[in-house]
């Protein structure tokens, strides 16, 4: 039987980032990282806004909280000595009436409480002088360090590194069971979906990396654990502006209810795009996910989409908008808990050594990646 040191499953921007920061400590040489589909970051990883967010989206105390304000930190650092390209565009949250005011204020203060820098508040007038197009009658927050990255260049040099520091990386390697090892361990049967051929090898640690299909291994391997997860996708759509933007920064509206609003981001050639939706996928599980997944967006949104950008611009050129690209959610919550967060859980919580899951990794896990990382590093170390 083949045996390896470190197994990571999901090649991913968090699969490939744990792989990474594995080869900086240890070195390559036993580490492999495996990937699915033909190509790296294919699903949630690249299917997004391409944000790097500032941090006071979510809860005081939350994981979101902690690894987006500490991913993002690392993150500028690493994209700049890498020469991976970003933009530190800067964002506005907007109130379009004076009652969501109140709104922008508690995103404010939350941010404090979680140490985003470089947020304000600023007021109608100020919004209108430098967007005048922009309907922000209840004023805006102000984010300086919310940027936009390219999420494949990212990718690609994280594998780079992997490889270079003697890891393997490899796509077309699916799993289809795993079984802990009494002695220590785990064994692992793997297909490779170019020929078909079935192997299985043993490996001292398993990082569990697998997006959108992870929280199908949570209890399956000797964990011993009272938590119980529970697993929700959403879809959401993508549209694209022909011609110019109106903007050099993003536009964001208040949160809602999945998602954080139908917003206007820019890619790093400055064009404009808006989304995502949330569209909730009922009674979607692993499997359908697997041979239904369809990340085609239809005109039928277009009438959706319109009316929610009009919100904070109504003259939008509705001729000028096309469908362009989707791309899945992933939402994991403790049973009984009504807010879902990234689940990372590793030997302290369950017990079994050398077994690290990383579930539920949505929004903001692109900004997250190095951070999320080095928790793994070191929980695989204690």
């Amino acid at each position: 039987m083949l045996q390896v040191k470190t197994l990571v499953i999901g090649g991913g921007v968090i699969g490939l980032a744990v792989a990474q920061a594995l080869a900086v400590e240890r070195g390559g040489e036993g580490l492999w990282v495996i990937e699915r589909e033909s190509e790296w970051g294919v699903h949630s990883s690249s299917r997004n806004s391409e944000v790097i967010h500032g941090g006071f989206y979510y809860p005081r105390g939350s994981h979101k909280a902690h690894f987006c304000v500490r991913g993002r930190r690392l993150l500028y650092p690493y994209l700049e000595s890498r020469g991976v390209k970003h933009h530190r565009c800067g964002k506005w949250v907007v109130a379009t009436s004076p009652t969501e005011s109140a709104g922008l204020e508690e995103l404010w203060k939350q941010g404090r409480e979680n140490g985003v820098e470089g947020l304000s508040l600023l007021t109608a007038r100020e919004t209108r002088r430098e967007e005048p197009w922009l309907h922000s009658t209840g004023g805006a927050l102000h984010s300086t360090q919310t940027g936009i990255l390219d999420s494949h260049q990212l990718i690609k040099t994280l594998r780079r590194e992997v490889v270079g520091a003697g890891g393997e990386a490899l796509t077309h390697h699916e799993v289809i069971d795993i079984d802990p090892i009494a002695s220590g361990g785990f064994k692992v049967w793997l297909k490779t979906s170019a020929d078909g051929v079935t192997f299985t090898l043993r490996c001292e640690e398993l990082i569990n990396a697998a997006g959108l299909w992870a929280t199908q291994w949570w209890g399956r391997l000797g964990e011993r654990s009272p938590m119980r997860y529970e697993t929700a996708y959403a879809l959401g759509r993508y549209w694209t502006l022909r011609g110019r933007s109106p903007t050099d920064r993003l536009i964001y509206p208040l949160p809602e209810r999945g998602g954080l609003g139908i917003h206007l981001t820019l890619d790093l050639q400055g064009r404009a795009r808006f989304g995502p939706d949330v569209l909730w996928q009922e009674n979607l599980s692993w499997d359908t996910l697997r041979t239904e997944l369809s990340y085609h967006v239809s005109e039928e949104s277009r009438a959706l989409f319109i009316s929610s950008i009009q919100k904070y611009w109504p003259a939008v050129p509705s001729e000028s908008i096309a469908p362009d690209y989707a791309g899945m959610r992933v939402k994991v919550t403790q049973r009984g808990e009504a807010e879902s967060d990234f689940q990372l859980i590793g030997p302290q919580e369950h017990q079994v050594e050398g077994l690290v899951h990383l579930m539920g990794i949505e929004s903001p896990g692109l900004t997250s990646c190095l951070a999320i990382a080095e928790w793994v590093t070191k929980a695989l170390r204690s």
